[in-house]
């Protein structure tokens, strides 16, 4: 298990930000994500929202070409506990590949587990002294960019650093601190349904 520290932020001028990430980060390649997301049948969401601690998870198709374009494609498994701290993330989150996406998804219904909802993205990646930076297009939401620093313990200490190193990046973007996003895809893309 890792904690993950990370934001969102609405992006409005892809373009121009993938321009400026690339003169403050190292371009990493491209990515297609394809999620499902899976909860145990009876207990449903509450009405609007899509953050459930403690139990669900998530099946991703990924497809990623780094800058020599080699290609790789995965599935991963995730399930984690949410946490929002002031508009940040801060999530203990556990994965693991599987090699059969199908395999894994038999698996989950037999043991009660239905679809909630999918969702896509595509966009690059970014690295900046350990800090990954995607800019994502969202199927039905549009455009962000994500900031994500992984820790192998969980301070408090180490957290509050972290959470401002992600927000003096996004100043460094010249993105407004108003543009953060706390909620997750999953929940904004149920709300608009």
């Amino acid at each position: 298990m890792v904690t993950e520290v990370e934001l969102k932020a609405h992006a409005i001028n892809p373009e121009g930000l993938s321009a400026r990430l690339s003169e403050l980060a190292a371009y990493r390649g491209t990515f297609e994500k394809d999620d499902v997301y899976y909860l145990p049948s009876g207990l449903p969401y509450p009405s609007g929202s899509a953050e459930r601690p403690g139990y669900g998870l998530r099946v991703r198709k990924e497809k990623s070409v780094d800058p020599k374009g080699i290609s790789l494609e995965r599935v991963i498994v995730t399930y984690k506990s949410k946490e929002i701290r002031d508009g940040i993330e801060v999530n203990d989150e556990n994965e693991f590949e599987v090699s059969s996406c199908s395999e894994f998804e038999e698996f989950l219904s037999r043991h009660g587990f239905k679809e909630f909802i999918r969702k896509s993205k595509k966009g690059r990646t970014w690295d900046n002294n350990g800090m990954t930076v995607e800019l994502t297009e969202v199927g039905g939401l549009g455009w962000f960019v994500e900031l994500e620093i992984l820790l192998s313990e969980r301070e408090d200490e180490a957290i509050r650093n972290d959470k401002e190193k992600l927000l003096s990046f996004i100043d460094l973007l010249g993105i407004s601190r108003e543009s953060i996003e706390s909620r997750s895809y999953a929940s904004m893309l149920t709300e608009r349904s």
